[in-house]
């Protein structure tokens, strides 16, 4: 009944009735019709009944038109006939009407002009000539659009087929006319312009050829997760004669759930039992209300459930009965769930799939077939489809002194099918941190597998597509010069097609690394890789890549770590304040130690500025001797100086205990000074304090300060750049600079 609303609304579609079933409509017909009250049209044509008869190559009919005519004025109706012999035009009924209906010609076709508002009935006689052919009459005429047409035509001749178009309902009857059989059309029209009648003479309607049919499939065969949908075209070409009964045969392995298909009365299945009681068969046997021919379309549609992970079904054919040849084309499709093969092909020939339809050639997987006889056949191999992964591992190795820091970045790439569950190799020593994101991650564990840890991870949901999760482990290390043995922590091997990743190691700044072996990974260079998180306090020192990995043979990178021994700068900040009497020098040393803890710091005053009392300060200062002798420097810095060791004094500061980073001692002599001792000039020297030792690389700032009553002559200096006394770049030091009349600045001792 899918089809029914296109069936009637077919111009050429109809249905033939029992006689009995037919004489109830047609009573109904003709009874009393309803009345008018109010409508938007100028008319309304209620009836129209056509009764008549033919002879051998004239019909005579009569045309009784009932009109409703709704509005005052003049009215125009049309009534069809056109290319007919109009002999006789009567107003039979019109007692509502001002004036009696007039009937014209207009662009070939009759039409009724009448003025005032009322009910008409006009009778109309008129005669057509029939179209006559070797075997066929026809008959054709043009109607009048009206809610109800109906028409009763008596034919000299019996047991006569007659073809109506359009036809709503029709049935023929045999009877006597003047002692002569005749056969009698009664026939509801459908809404068309023009109607066609046609029939045989008794002499061909009496000799039925047997039908020659010609069947052509498409048949869609769908597998889902859990359903095997199997759709079936049948497009049926007749020939010679008329069909209303097909009979196709159907694999026992699938329901029929649904049979759709124009003028359908009933359908009814039949199995067929093999060995055990199995069906292995089902014939479908569709009836229609009335025959048909020249072409019909049947749509068949069955499903099978599908709960194994693994089956093998067998491709029966589906066969045609009463055709004379038979052809088709199947179209194998299934999900990303699924995967399927059809193998031990028989009578069937691969195609291309641009001959199926365009919205499924697009579907990936998809395979055609064609076959021209009804002996095909193949077997379905259908198995659960397994997940298509990608991985693109990125870690970042942090090494410290006392630890390993291990950061991951896990990219997957899932096809065909989702997964809940990650998991992967992770050797000892690792303990995990964390596991993300959290919208994406459920839970975590480790577990002993063999001789194996392997992290699960499971998901919250069932993941496909691309996706990223993130890692963070880390390791105690004993010793910090300890060697660093890195083994991959690899994605568990199964349903991943690609693998391959990047490693990148990150120091902390006292450490240093040498490669001292590589399993199944490549260098690469660093500006070749982009980090894509930070550990706090390294730096990225190599990377390398992976790809293609051997799960035989280890994979991954063994490091010679190294602590690097402690560097120690120095920048000296100098200060001279000259006062009326007396003259302050003062040394900022600022301390930058890197690499390693110290807690012992040396530095050298002139043994002229020594002599008088040296104030030390610095933050957590265990003790500060003086010392007989220098402490060892290096060769290239004692080669600078000029003056003897004698010359100076070194003291050496003990802190409490070890540090890294910045520090600051603060060394301070007040000397006595007269200004314009004798009427000359005075001259202050600026004597270097400075840092002493094992110092890789020292500077300094000088700053002359003096009291607003003293005056400084042209200064004469030696390895000294002036500078701005005003500029924080000259003078760093905010305390100085505020004070300063002179600054220089020096990028190395000695400096005088």
């Amino acid at each position: 009944y899918d089809e029914l609303k296109n069936v009637f609304e077919s111009e050429k579609q109809g249905v033939f009735l029992p006689y009995g079933d037919f004489e109830k409509l047609w009573r109904a017909a003709k009874g009393k019709q309803a009345g008018v009250e109010t409508a938007p049209y100028s008319y309304l044509i209620s009836t129209a009944r056509f009764t008549g008869d033919v002879s051998s190559e004239i019909a005579r009919l009569r045309l009784e038109l009932t009109v409703d005519v709704l509005r005052e004025g003049w009215v125009e109706v049309p009534i069809g006939l056109g290319e007919v012999a109009v002999n006789q035009a009567e107003c039979v009924d019109a007692k509502s009407a001002k004036i009696r209906p007039l009937l014209r010609v207009v662009k070939g076709q009759y039409m009724m002009l009448t003025k005032g508002a009322g009910r008409y009935v006009l009778g109309v006689e008129f005669m057509q000539q029939l179209e006559t052919k070797p075997g066929l009459h026809t008959l054709r005429f043009k109607m009048p659009s009206a809610a109800i047409t109906t028409l009763e035509l008596t034919i000299p001749e019996e047991n006569m087929k007659v073809d109506v178009e359009p036809m709503l309902a029709a049935t023929t009857s045999q009877v006597q006319v003047a002692g002569k059989d005749s056969t009698r059309l009664q026939a509801f029209l459908g809404s068309a312009k023009e109607v066609k009648l046609s029939w045989k003479p008794r002499t061909q309607a009496a000799v039925e050829m047997e039908p020659v049919i010609v069947c052509d499939q498409y048949q869609d065969l769908h597998v889902a997760e859990a359903l095997i949908r199997y759709e079936v075209k049948l497009n049926y070409t007749i020939h010679r004669s008329t069909v209303d009964l097909f009979t196709v045969q159907l694999p026992g392995e699938f329901r029929v759930t649904d049979v759709t298909g124009a003028n359908i009365a009933r359908w009814d299945i039949e199995s067929v039992q093999g060995q055990g009681g199995k069906v292995t068969e089902q014939l479908l046997k569709v009836k229609l209300y009335s025959a048909t021919k020249d072409t019909y379309a049947l749509k068949v549609k069955l499903e099978r459930f599908l709960q194994e992970e693994k089956v093998e079904l067998p491709l029966k054919p589906v066969v045609t009965h009463q055709v004379l040849r038979r052809s088709g084309l199947i179209g194998i499709s299934y999900t990303q769930r699924r995967q399927v093969q059809l193998k031990e092909v028989k009578n069937l020939a691969r195609v291309d799939t641009g001959r199926l339809p365009k919205p499924l050639q697009k579907q990936a997987g998809v395979t055609a077939y064609r076959f021209i006889t009804s002996d095909y056949g193949g077997t379905l191999a259908i198995q659960t489809a397994a997940p298509r992964i990608t991985v693109h591992q990125q870690w970042m190795l942090g090494v410290d002194a006392d630890r390993l820091l291990l950061r991951g970045k896990l990219g997957y790439k899932v096809e065909r099918r989702g997964i809940f569950e990650i998991r992967m190799q992770l050797p000892a020593p690792w303990q995990i941190e964390s596991v993300g994101p959290a919208n994406l991650v459920d839970d975590h564990q480790i577990k002993q597998e063999g001789n194996q840890r392997v992290l699960h991870i499971l998901l919250k949901s069932e993941r496909s597509g691309s996706f990223d999760l993130n890692l963070a482990a880390r390791a105690d290390r004993d010793d910090s010069a300890a060697a660093v043995n890195f083994t991959i922590p690899l994605a568990e091997a199964r349903d991943v097609q690609l693998y391959q990743g990047q490693i990148i190691l990150l120091l902390t700044e006292q450490l240093r690394a040498e490669i001292a072996g590589r399993d199944q990974v490549q260098s690469l260079p660093l500006r070749q890789v982009k980090p894509w998180s930070k550990i706090p306090g390294m730096s990225p020192s190599m990377a390398f890549e992976f790809r293609s990995i051997d799960r035989t043979k280890r994979a991954g990178v063994d490091f010679n770590i190294a602590v690097k021994p402690a560097q120690t700068t120095a920048t000296v900040h100098r200060l001279v304040d000259i006062q009326a009497s007396s003259a302050r020098h003062e040394a900022i040393i600022q301390y930058q130690i890197r690499y390693a803890p110290v807690d012992t710091f040396y530095l050298k005053i002139p043994k002229s500025l020594a002599d008088e009392e040296v104030n030390i300060q610095g933050a957590n200062i265990k003790e500060k001797p003086r010392l007989d002798s220098p402490p060892a420097e290096k060769p290239e810095q004692a080669e600078k100086w000029e003056t003897a060791a004698e010359d100076w004094v070194y003291y050496k500061v003990v802190l409490q205990e070890k540090l890294l980073g910045a520090y600051t001692l603060h060394v301070s002599v007040q000397r006595s000074f007269q200004a314009d001792e004798g009427g000359r000039p005075s001259v202050v020297a600026v004597e270097p304090i400075l840092a002493a030792g094992d110092i890789a690389y020292q500077n300094g700032f000088v700053t002359v300060a003096k009291a607003d009553t003293l005056a400084i002559g042209e200064p004469k200096s030696k390895n000294l750049t002036p500078g701005d006394p005003s500029s924080a770049v000259d003078l760093p030091y905010d305390s100085h600079r505020n004070i300063a009349s002179l600054a220089f600045r020096y990028n190395a001792p000695p400096y005088a």
